[in-house]
């Protein structure tokens, strides 16, 4: 029976996740109240629930023993795991610097922080710090292994990389990461059979990790299986319900298919996750835009943005959306930004054509369709913009031609036959 204070009152009323919550306070303020514990109490009392995966009552009980006893190791060492299963990558680190600082043994806390660090992008240091370091229990060394090779990876040096999965999977047979990445090694490193043979058998070993059905689904997504790679990390969901990564390459892939119904109930899922996150916010101004709400989608983008300056889909759809709403300065700025990222990125192109065509600067919409014509882009849109670009600097023969091709394109087009008819009447 569980050691949890439930209110049974409103068992029948409240939903379930509102009943965890309460339950989860109350927990809280028994743990807030027990500081008539040793610190050495506590530490045992968290022990006992990270057995039980409450990972939010033993970190309350883990720091209400660091703040008892500051110099507690092995408390600093368990909050560091806490840290890095709850994605507290800062508050992982320092607490795993801080157990080592201690003594706690580096055989334990090394391949902990050293995944740590790689989670949070900190690749070279993790080679320098700890390219060198061996330990003689194998299941930390072929940790520590795995997690120089996500730091290789993470540099993209897939060769190196491999070597240390398979250095690892040497050492423990076991070790999960070390399979999966060495599968993720080769599928970057072009050879996808040997990848999904590796991802399969990493799954069928370890069908309960997210990771695994994650990793799947890259393989499906390099086959251009994209439905089944979108089954795949909603198996990695259910598992990892929390993972604001999977939760963002779902709803996109089911936007790429215009399955919209089921995207936009990704990204309701997505909200009750992370609803303040910029990724979430940049999906909703993409459904904003898609639902002719530019305004909205304008404010979010701009959210977005102010967290993630360098993200380029955000600046590609601002700059889509500024066009819509005229505001063709802001948007050229964001659709060059795009282009000085991405130099070969066709909708920037397309919408800076659009925008220069806009403000009556047909000669520079000339020049910035041209790179588009060369690559021999046929469809109905670029060869309807064509014409009209082509119609606004005069040359009407050159005009005609491309909207009869597009009007052909797209019989169901009334716009285009209208436009072709404009310019056989000109």
């Amino acid at each position: 029976m569980s050691d949890r204070p439930v209110d049974r009152r409103a068992s029948r009323s409240s939903k379930p996740s509102r009943r965890a919550a309460v339950a989860a306070a109350v927990t809280s303020l028994f743990l807030l109240a027990g500081c008539s514990q040793s610190p050495e109490e506590m530490l045992d009392s968290a022990k006992g629930y990270l057995q039980k995966n409450d990972l939010n009552a033993a970190s309350i009980q883990l720091k209400n023993a660091l703040q008892e006893n500051a110099n507690l190791a092995e408390a600093r060492f368990l909050l560091g795991k806490v840290n890095l299963d709850t994605r507290d990558l800062p508050g992982a680190v320092k607490e795993f610097e801080r157990a080592l600082q201690l003594g706690y043994p580096r055989e334990e806390v090394v391949p902990q922080l050293a995944r740590a660090l790689v989670r949070s992008g900190q690749f070279d240091r993790v080679v320098d710090e700890f390219g060198d370091e061996r330990f003689a229990d194998a299941g930390a060394q072929a940790t520590l292994l795995a997690a120089l090779g996500d730091a290789q990876m993470g540099k993209a040096e897939p060769a190196q990389a491999a070597a240390q999965y398979e250095a690892a999977l040497a050492a423990n047979a076991e070790e999960f990461g070390a399979r999966v990445g060495l599968g993720r090694a080769r599928l970057f490193s072009g050879d996808v059979d040997a990848a999904e043979t590796v991802i399969r058998e990493a799954l069928q070993a370890h069908p309960d990790k997210a990771e695994a059905h994650a990793a799947l689904a890259e393989i499906h997504f390099a086959r251009a299986r994209p439905d089944q790679a979108v089954a795949a990390l909603q198996d990695a969901l259910r598992l990892d319900p929390a993972n604001l990564g999977y939760h963002f390459t779902v709803v996109t892939q089911l936007l790429r298919a215009n399955r919209l119904d089921e995207a936009l109930a990704g990204l309701e899922a997505m909200k009750k996750v992370a609803p303040a996150h910029p990724s979430t916010t940049y999906l909703q101004a993409f459904f904003d835009f898609r639902n002719n709400r530019f305004v909205e989608a304008r404010d979010s983008v701009q959210k977005a943005l102010k967290a993630m300056p360098d993200f380029v889909p955000a600046h590609l759809l601002a700059g889509t959306v500024m066009v819509r709403l005229g505001d063709h300065l802001q948007a050229r700025t964001h659709l060059n930004r795009v282009l000085e990222r991405t130099p070969g990125q066709p909708l920037a192109r397309r919408m800076l054509v659009v925008s220069h065509l806009s403000t009556g600067e047909a000669a520079r919409a000339a020049e910035l369709l041209q790179p588009l014509l060369d690559a021999g882009a046929q469809d109905p849109q670029l060869l309807g913009l064509a014409g009209q670009v082509f119609m606004a600097n005069g040359e009407l023969e050159k005009a005609e031609d491309f909207l009869a091709r597009a009007a052909s394109a797209a019989p169901e087009d009334a716009g285009a036959r209208m436009r072709l008819g404009a310019v056989r009447m000109a």
